[in-house]
């Protein structure tokens, strides 16, 4: 096997180059790092990282301690856990159980060995902590979930005893007379905990309600359950966890289907729809990202015991309204988010019984559908693009406090600052946020961390290589990245521009309009684009065409497909548009990071739905409104691609994991202030035209046929124009 040595010999540098370059500090210059990297890669040489470890005298490695990989429950609490780990430079073991205590025991001197630096374990010893203790770890290293242990020992678990309670209390609500309950082995503290809450509440309730009670372990199951049918004719069975509740599902199915039963379970979350049980949810996947946090360190202050909330019982309904003959049209911009309504739609018709026809249009085709919009032409309802709500507003919608007097008191829910001037108009109410949407620039952690491309960037600009903080420094590093004018490379391009469409091409330019200032209009309404800070952005557009690709993308799903397929280093995307990114077609999908876009002030975008004047079913088309605005399907929404309004969409820990920006999204969100309007006269400014001259101006800037002071007066002069046109 080679050596440091062996490398270095062949590198022709010295072995303390080589130990710099593997242990990736930026010192060693980048001639060097390329030759040392290359004889590595040739010789096969991998770093001995036992060896590493032995001389810190501790791994950077985490163990996690599960009793199965096939609960839904681990697999979402390992999932969460290895993502925020890794996020901080750990290893993850894995090891499995089956509950069994001799199994655990033989992990835990394992787990020494390995130096591992934290424990999370769900336990199935009688007293866990103390073997740990005993093996040489220390209490703030071994975090024990769900199960709890001693007093002194660090704790990160549910509130199952209010679970149990709740559950109890909602039998009880049901009236049951026959009630069964399955639960693991009753030895341990946290289940018997939830058992004997269940139990006591429902008997105080009702005190003649039979009560049978199966303890099981994981290899006795399926006969436990079956003995839960042969023993009483339950009318309600209750799990303590969702793995119970199938086995009880298969045991009914198979051989007891013509007695009715109703299983109601503890549950890990679901966001999307889970009919099967009535479910008391809980969230493994946040209690994952908590225990990662506490064991890296970035957790913050925590009580020692630590007790998560829950989200309580599931309000996904059931497939059960008949019929209504009755049917409702929608109207939208064909979109990722418009694609996951079309399967909720379908969900929607299953609970309400109405159908519901959904028309996806061109943004030309819409604008002209819109333009021409009348009681013969129309839908129920539409969801509108957030910058076209002031001009086709008042026009299109109905005001929704003629639907329902209170409306405004169902605006709770929604992100700071959904509702702020897009919903409506002269005081009216007209549409509910639908949803929101910002800027977020996107880049490829696998470039910009590479030590060969850090140390030659350092070189060629004296700076470090980071995401950009101005666009000069993004079109510096677009250039660094683009083969055309680095042949180091290795990929082709530096970022991504959507110009094919005027519209798309006009928010590229205020991309960078608004990072150099928050206003476009004067206190007179006059159009600010002849100045220093349009300029700065038509040259910085212009420059950045060179450092792309050149393919005229119409949209921003395009260009998100282009970074999607591995050849360009950064682009700035909606995050409406950016569900590809984590596609099965992405090659970028494990290398993505995201930060700010250039100037922390990036564009708003998204829609918001409202109720045509001309509806005959008004009140049914709020039924729909209010349905799409709940929390739970705001959050299937988002996970299927689309986007929401509601909070709740950018908290859920399993849309989080599925697209980790979300969070930084929503707080991008909040924080953008670009004043896109004028302050005057609002209702006569069209911005879909003042998106079109921009676009015009930018597609003559890169062609070379405008100089930039000339493609910014005619935007002026055109704007004038059609300002003296307008209505007042």
């Amino acid at each position: 096997m080679a050596t440091i040595k062996d490398i270095a010999k062949a590198a022709g540098v010295s072995q303390g180059t080589v130990s710099n370059v593997l242990n990736g500090k930026e010192n060693v210059s980048s001639d060097k790092i390329e030759r040392v990297m290359r004889v590595v890669a040739e010789m096969g040489y991998t770093i001995n990282e036992k060896a590493k470890n032995l001389r810190r005298g501790k791994a950077h490695v985490l163990a996690v301690i599960v009793p199965n990989l096939t609960d839904r429950p681990y697999v979402d609490f390992v999932t969460s856990f290895k993502r925020y780990a890794q996020e901080e430079g750990y290893w993850i073991d894995l090891y499995t159980t089956n509950d069994d205590m001799e199994t655990e025991r033989r992990l835990i001197p394992r787990l020494r060995s390995r130096m591992t630096s934290g424990v999370a374990v769900f336990s199935c010893l009688a007293d866990g902590s103390t073997p740990y203790y005993d093996a040489g770890f220390a209490k703030d290293e071994v975090l024990f979930l769900s199960r709890r242990q001693t007093p002194d020992s660090l704790y990160l678990g549910f509130d199952l005893y209010k679970a149990g309670m709740e559950m109890g209390e909602y039998a009880a609500a049901k009236g049951y007379e026959r009630v069964a309950v399955l639960v693991g082995p009753l030895n341990q503290y946290s289940k018997r905990c939830f058992c004997d809450a269940f139990v006591g509440r429902l008997r105080a309730r009702l005190p003649f309600c039979e009560i049978y009670v199966r303890e099981t372990t994981t290899n006795n199951r399926y006969k436990n359950a079956l003995h839960l049918f042969t023993h009483m004719t339950p009318q309600a069975v209750f799990t303590e966890n969702i793995a119970l509740a199938q086995v009880v599902e298969n045991m009914h199915l198979n051989f007891f289907r013509n007695v009715p039963v109703e299983i109601c379970t503890f549950s890990p979350v679901f966001v999307l729809p889970e009919d099967r049980f009535t479910r008391y949810e809980a969230d493994y996947r946040l209690m994952g990202k908590v225990a990662a946090q506490r064991l890296t360190g970035k957790g913050g202050a925590c009580p020692p015991q630590q007790v998560l909330p829950m989200k309580g019982f599931s309000t996904w309904p059931a497939h059960t309204h008949a019929p209504t003959q009755k049917t409702l049209s929608i109207i939208s911009i064909a979109s990722p988010t418009t694609r996951a309504l079309k399967s909720l739609i379908n969900l929607y018709e299953q609970n309400s019984g109405t159908k519901v026809r959904l028309i996806e249009a061109s943004s030309d085709s819409f604008y002209e559908t819109l333009s021409q919009w009348d009681e013969a032409h129309s839908c129920d309802l539409v969801r509108l693009d957030v910058n076209w709500f002031p001009w086709f507003g008042a026009s299109l919608f109905e005001p929704l406090v003629h639907v329902a007097p209170n409306i405004a008191q169902e605006l709770d829910g929604f992100l700071p600052g959904s509702d702020g001037g897009v919903i409506s108009i002269g005081g009216r109410l007209l549409a509910m946020p639908g949803t929101s949407s910002v800027q977020v620039l996107f880049y490829r952690k696998d470039l910009f961390e590479d030590l060969h491309m850090k140390r030659l960037f350092y070189e060629r600009y004296k700076k470090p290589l980071a995401p950009p903080q101005t666009f000069e420094e993004y079109n510096l590093i677009a250039a660094f990245f683009t083969r055309e004018f680095n042949p180091d490379s290795p990929v082709s391009y530096g970022t991504t521009l959507v110009t094919g469409n005027n519209d798309v091409a006009g928010m590229e330019f205020l991309t960078r309009y608004f990072s150099h200032t928050d206003t476009l209009f004067s206190a007179q309404d006059e159009l600010l684009l002849c100045s220093e800070e349009g300029r700065l952005a038509m040259r910085e557009v212009r420059d950045a065409y060179r450092y792309t690709s050149r393919q005229k993308h119409a949209w921003w799903t395009a260009a998100t497909q282009e970074f999607a397929r591995g050849d360009v280093a950064m682009t700035i995307q909606f995050i409406n548009h950016v569900s590809d990114l984590v596609g099965p077609d992405s090659v970028v999908a494990d290398q993505l990071a995201w930060s700010s876009v250039p100037g922390g002030n990036p564009l708003r975008g998204g829609s918001v739905i409202g109720i045509s004047k001309y509806s005959r079913e008004k009140e049914l088309a709020l039924d729909f409104i209010r349905w799409l605005s709940r929390d739970d399907i705001a959050a299937a929404n988002t996970l299927l691609g689309g986007m929401s309004s509601r909070t709740a969409a950018f908290q859920s820990a399993e849309v989080i994991e599925a697209y980790p920006w979300i969070p930084f999204a929503g707080e991008r969100y909040t924080d953008s202030h670009a004043q896109c309007y004028p302050s005057r006269n609002t209702s006569s400014f069209e911005f879909r035209q003042l998106q079109n001259m921009l676009g015009m101006a930018v597609n003559e800037v890169i062609s070379g046929s405008m100089e930039v002071d000339q493609s910014l007066r005619f935007v002026a002069s055109a704007y004038e124009q059609y300002r003296k046109k307008a209505p007042r």
